[in-house]
């Protein structure tokens, strides 16, 4: 038995009348997309792209994007009533290439909140501006809105050092760029993170330090002028 033969019988797709509708990109000057039509015997392989996305190769190599999980395009092959199986609505018509990207992307950061998912439920309430400016805006945000794996120290231009993050959607919040900048210290914000798991909190509120640069008095002038540290 070949390896056709076998698909038919492993779905139940030895009806020869079955005839499947998709879109295809139009020709051009003609009309954006055009419907395509081929019988269910053409069908070579069937493949998951991911959980909700699947590939069917068609005899003579043309490739077919399905918004249809593997499981729920196999349903409608077998369950077809009519001659016909009309998928136009389900049809993906995004390069295979891209759509990998994508899907890729979007595994690696389900990936990363599942892995964060304790920092992802954290609220934090801090001032921030952009890369190379001066002018701050306060922000409230959770931790699922930043890429925590972006969080890095560099040198302020205010002296000291600062915590930098990337917004998901900076538009989100009134920001330009998806980089933004916090006064507050890399070891500070983690330490403040760490306390808040530990202590099952949910409310990080770092206005005021995230506002004190170039106002906060160095521990070791503070304990020369007799100040508490």
């Amino acid at each position: 038995m070949d390896a056709k033969s076998k698909l038919f019988k492993t779905f139940n797709l030895d009806r020869g009348d079955l005839w499947i509708d998709v879109r295809i990109p139009g020709q051009e000057g003609l009309s954006a997309t055009d419907t395509f039509s081929f019988p269910v015997k053409t069908i070579t392989e069937m493949q998951s792209l991911g959980e909700k996305n699947s590939l069917l190769k068609l005899d003579g190599g043309r490739e077919i994007i399905l918004n249809l999980s593997h499981a729920d395009l196999r349903k409608k092959l077998r369950e077809a009533e009519d001659t016909v199986l009309d998928l136009t609505s389900v049809t993906n018509l995004t390069p295979r290439k891209n759509l990998a990207a994508k899907l890729k992307q979007e595994f690696e950061e389900a990936a990363e909140r599942e892995k964060n998912k304790a920092f992802t439920a954290l609220t934090f309430r801090l001032s921030v501006r952009t890369v190379q400016k001066t002018d701050f805006r306060e922000v409230t945000f959770t931790g699922a809105d930043i890429l925590r794996a972006s969080l890095a120290s560099g040198n302020s231009i205010m002296g000291g050092t600062y915590t930098k993050m990337a917004f998901r959607d900076p538009a989100k919040f009134g920001l330009r760029t998806e980089e933004a900048i916090t006064e507050v210290d890399l070891d500070a914000f983690n330490a403040a993170v760490k306390n808040a798991l530990t202590n099952g909190l949910t409310d990080i509120d770092l206005r005021e330090l995230s506002m004190r640069k170039g106002t906060e008095i160095p521990p070791e002038k503070r304990k020369a002028n007799g100040l508490n540290p």
